[in-house]
């Protein structure tokens, strides 16, 4: 969903907010903000979540090693265990990509809960000889998973939102690091009931191919259901 359309949306959301079918006078939602920077990309990269390459977490009971990254991302997923998170939420979803153009895609796990659907945060995994998380419950706020053709751009866009905030990041790894970096935001000011567009880093290459993707798709890259015809899907592909 381009900005564009988003502002479009914006202006539905907030028109219905003052007649009293939304939240007028609610504050706004979460948004990313930089907090810790890593060099040669921009100033404003974000690593939120950076394990050591030994991390094991729901990594007790199996041992993937013994195969290529399709057999233990297949084995991983028959184990509901080894993804499960606190109710109500539940991995309902999964996307592959390549993250760092090492020819060995990583694993999105898209998480939501009964009540709300949608997607509310994701897990992701990496294969290192073994299936490992790198990235865990990283906040989604109902937003849709692109892909860029273009190999200067491994990693997904996430993109999307709803009520009053909707936003845009790139995920990638960086140095053996998952790095969420945050390219903007649009977001109602509710002290002037108007829509506020901000730019939150300065790359602008990166902000116009996420703008390009998001357009040419705009309902985003459609999810895995986590089943046994899913997961022979990975294990047919090359």
């Amino acid at each position: 969903m381009g900005r564009k359309a988003i502002a479009g949306l914006l202006a539905v959301l907030l028109l219905c907010g003052m007649a009293g079918c939304g939240r007028a006078n609610a504050p706004p939602e979460e948004t990313a903000t930089a907090t810790e920077s890593t060099a040669e990309m921009t100033s404003n990269d974000v690593v939120i979540w950076t394990p050591e390459w030994e991390e094991t977490r729901y990594m007790e009971k199996a041992a993937f090693a013994a195969g290529a990254w399709q057999n233990a991302y297949a084995a991983f997923l028959r184990e509901p265990e080894n993804y499960k998170e606190e109710d109500p939420c539940h991995a309902f979803g999964f996307v592959l990509a390549d993250f760092d153009n090492d020819g060995s895609p990583e694993l999105i796990l898209v998480y939501g809960d009964g009540e709300q659907g949608g997607s509310l945060f994701a897990n992701i995994y990496t294969y290192r000889g073994n299936v490992r998380i790198i990235g865990q419950q990283i906040k989604m706020f109902y937003k849709l998973i692109y892909l860029s053709t273009d190999p200067a751009f491994p990693g997904v866009f996430a993109e999307g939102g709803r009520t009053s905030t909707f936003s845009s990041n790139y995920w990638t790894i960086k140095d053996n690091k998952f790095v969420d970096v945050p390219l903007w935001t649009n977001a109602v000011d509710w002290e002037t009931h108007e829509m506020v567009y901000t730019e939150l880093m300065d790359n602008k290459q990166l902000i116009a191919e996420a703008d390009r993707v998001t357009s040419l798709y705009p309902n985003g890259i459609k999810y895995s259901k986590i089943d046994e015809a899913a997961i022979q899907t990975i294990l047919d592909a090359e």
